[in-house]
């Protein structure tokens, strides 16, 4: 894969440490702040790496985490993460029958999750509706 890799002409390191290497090659300057950002804040490193590492077109060898950021999404503190999809018909047809009830189910499954079992139990009952699931 590697051998194909060059002929393409795709910058692709063997391992992180080798993209490490040459991206200390050709930015010295950003790895060196990149290396006291380590300390303060990982995520924060990492995220700069990153950026460097597509500034120079070097591959940072983790090809799985390209996707899961998707093209085109915004980064950073522009980046929200998209609303969770109800899966669960019933739990649907429960959130928009007791809007009220179910937000304070949501409150009680943090703090006491048997009396937010109970709750939506005894909700469920006045639906006649059966939960899925767990």
């Amino acid at each position: 894969m590697y051998k194909l890799a060059e002929r393409a002409g795709v910058n692709y390191p063997r391992n992180f440490s080798a993209a490490l290497r040459k991206l200390r090659a050709a930015a010295p300057e950003k790895m060196a702040e990149i290396d006291r950002l380590a300390e303060e804040d990982p995520r924060g490193t990492f995220r700069s790496l990153s950026e460097l590492a597509e500034e120079q077109g070097v591959e940072l060898g983790f090809p799985m985490m390209r996707g899961r950021r998707g093209e085109g999404r915004p980064r950073g503190e522009d980046a929200k993460p998209e609303p969770r999809r109800l899966k669960n018909p019933p739990l649907r047809k429960l959130r928009e029958t007791f809007p009220e009830e179910m937000k304070n189910y949501e409150e009680l499954r943090q703090r006491d999750p048997a009396a937010a079992k109970k709750l939506l139990l005894e909700l469920t009952e006045k639906l006649n509706v059966r939960p899925t699931g767990k």
